[in-house]
């Protein structure tokens, strides 16, 4: 299912999801990933129910305004100690299923917000 319809010219604009995998540009990605407006970097994690906020520092080193995490098919709330951690930081950090992450993230893209998605497939 196409997302939404590219407008941003931005080269990682998502343009679909489904079946856990990612389709950005003319790529695809089968594994998780981190995404911002430049750059786009496979997220080493065990499991997205184990996050701690050490799985977050290649997502803080891009210095992101907005974090949004994908958590796969099911919504999970984040652990006490990341939203503490970004909080204090000034990041907005939002959880949510994978395929409305994408959306968002397509949004606050095209706003020209400086955002990082974190996407479990």
């Amino acid at each position: 299912m196409e997302l939404t319809k590219d407008n941003s010219n931005n080269n990682n604009f998502i343009k679909n999801y489904e079946n856990h995998i990612v389709y950005i540009g003319n790529s695809v990605y089968k594994k998780n990933i981190i995404i911002s407006r430049r750059k786009i970097d496979v997220w080493n994690i065990i499991g997205i129910e184990s996050l701690s906020i050490d799985d977050f520092s290649l997502i803080l080193d891009l210095n992101p305004e907005i974090v949004i995490v994908g958590t796969g098919d099911k919504f999970l709330s984040p652990n006490p100690e990341i939203l503490y951690n970004l909080n204090n930081n000034n990041i907005g950090l939002e959880y949510m299923i994978t395929e409305s992450a994408c959306k968002t993230f397509n949004v606050l893209l095209s706003e020209n917000r400086n955002v990082v998605a974190a996407l479990y497939l």
